[in-house]
């Protein structure tokens, strides 16, 4: 969901309602609206290391592995090639 901010600039946005029920038998509604803008900014610029970290590990010429609890868990092509093991999708 968007919204406009002043200026006229769409500001990604989230919001969350309650109904909060009144000893008066009148309903009230509590409304949230959080801006999104700092967490979407995040979230591209994590993809977009991501994506350069990912095309640094599939075209090194050295063989990179990543390795969790002493086990190999991702190889890029060169280890393969250096090993003669094919990678396994």
């Amino acid at each position: 969901m968007g919204d406009n901010r002043k200026n006229g600039a769409r500001c990604p946005i989230a919001i969350s309602t309650a109904v909060v029920p009144s000893d008066d038998n009148r309903i009230h509604v509590l409304a949230l609206i959080y801006d999104l803008t700092a967490r979407k900014q995040a979230e591209r610029s994590l993809q977009k290391s991501e994506e350069r970290l990912r095309s640094i590990f599939r075209a090194s010429p050295v063989g990179i592995g990543l390795e969790h609890d002493r086990v190999l868990v991702e190889v890029n092509e060169r280890i393969c090639e250096m090993t003669g093991i094919p990678i396994r999708s």
